[in-house]
């Protein structure tokens, strides 16, 4: 649905807004926001909770490829259509921070995981070159 221009449209406008609960059973927790938001600004929490609740040596290269390459293009298409997006911003850049940590720490047991720079390491640092 993000890759399509007129649903990735949609989806960062305030046109549509939708209640959305998130699971909220592991630190850290992402504020709780009781009212309908904007589908865009839920896809971020999902993926930032993601990111945040799966740091493992034996990393799921797929499951994170998934969730930056979702980061990158709602945020790409933000600065693209110059849209402000209410957010809390600070979570996710936490996330990707305490990511590129993990990745650095642990760089010796992640080595032989299939993919890991091309999936992984290179979107991260695009999504953070790119904000």
């Amino acid at each position: 649905m993000l890759e399509d221009q007129m649903l990735i449209k949609r989806l960062c406008s305030g046109e549509i807004k939708v209640p959305v609960r998130l699971c909220r059973q592991r630190p850290p927790h992402l504020p709780l926001i009781t009212t309908d938001r904007i589908p865009a600004s839920a896809t971020i929490d999902v993926c930032t909770d993601t990111i945040s609740h799966n740091l493992r040596r034996r990393l799921d290269v797929y499951l994170f490829s998934l969730a930056i390459g979702l980061i990158l293009r709602i945020v790409s298409y933000l600065g693209r259509s110059k849209t402000r997006l209410h957010h809390h911003w600070s979570y996710l850049w936490g996330a990707l921070m305490s990511f590129v940590k993990f990745l650095t720490q642990y760089s010796a047991d992640l080595t032989h995981q299939v993919n890991i720079r091309e999936q992984v390491a290179l979107p991260l640092t695009d999504v953070i070159a790119y904000c």
